[in-house]
């Protein structure tokens, strides 16, 4: 089980990738929120595994002292990891979207909701941790 500030993160990047539609959901290690991310846009849910936020995080690090030199680098680096997020479910059809336990953002073309841990559907990893 994460600890509580690894969820707060997920539930944070969650907010900066869209509009929430309702409130997220803490389940164990996983964190939905559906969000849109413009107003005629289709709701994406997002599925983000707050064991992969620690590895999401250190490794937009770098990135983020070049784009965003004027913030804490774990602050630059959840902008990073959000504007990528938010171009993954962009650069295709996507349902759903999210970051895994390595801290890889992916998507995916499925609209059901995964039935346990183990993520199911047409997923295409966008980028690793």
């Amino acid at each position: 089980m994460p600890d509580t500030a690894a969820i707060e993160i997920a539930v944070r990047l969650a907010s900066r990738v869209g509009t929430p539609v309702a409130d997220a959901e803490v389940d164990g290690a996983m964190v939905r929120q559906t969000v849109r991310l413009g107003d005629d846009e289709i709701p994406v849910e997002l599925l983000l595994d707050a064991r992969g936020m620690d590895p999401l995080i250190r490794s937009r690090q770098a990135d983020a002292r070049d784009v965003f030199p004027d913030v804490d680098e774990n602050e630059g680096a959840l902008r990073v990891a959000a504007e990528n997020l938010m171009a993954t479910i962009v650069a295709g059809p996507a349902f759903r979207a999210g970051v895994d336990q390595h801290g890889r953002i992916w998507r995916s073309d499925v609209s059901d909701p995964p039935t346990s841990d183990a993520l199911e559907g047409n997923f295409r990893w966008e980028s690793g941790g």
